[in-house]
């Protein structure tokens, strides 16, 4: 069985961070992560997301794939990888992970699974 974990997004990068991300996300001298700000989806005030928390973690998201959600040109359906722990190591796992964002508003979603 595996685990999900859902969260909201409460702040992140811009468009140009996103496209960035992906395309350097394998090079292998450089690669490029875009960092965003969330909080678990089972915690209390996921209804207000308007400002973030002390308790939001910032965790960096290798994006392998983007894909526009519409045609404002600022909302994106991505995909990705990130780890859990807040500092990688041998002991972090990574996480496959799906979600929208929305580039203008900051706000979206992540599944990790």
């Amino acid at each position: 069985m595996s685990t999900k974990l859902h969260f909201i997004i409460t702040g992140g990068p811009t468009d140009y961070q996103l496209v960035d991300a992906l395309k350097y996300a394998y090079d292998k001298d450089n690669p490029h992560k875009v960092v965003f700000t969330m909080r678990k989806s089972d915690e209390k005030h996921t209804d207000n997301i308007s400002e973030p928390l002390p308790s939001d973690i910032r965790r960096p998201v290798t994006i392998t794939a983007l894909e526009h959600e519409d045609g404002s040109g600022y909302s994106f359906i991505l995909k990705g990888f990130m780890s859990i722990l807040p500092h990688e190591s041998r002991y972090s796992t990574l996480y496959g992970i799906s979600g929208c964002y929305n580039t203008k508003t900051n706000k979206g979603y992540l599944n990790a699974e």
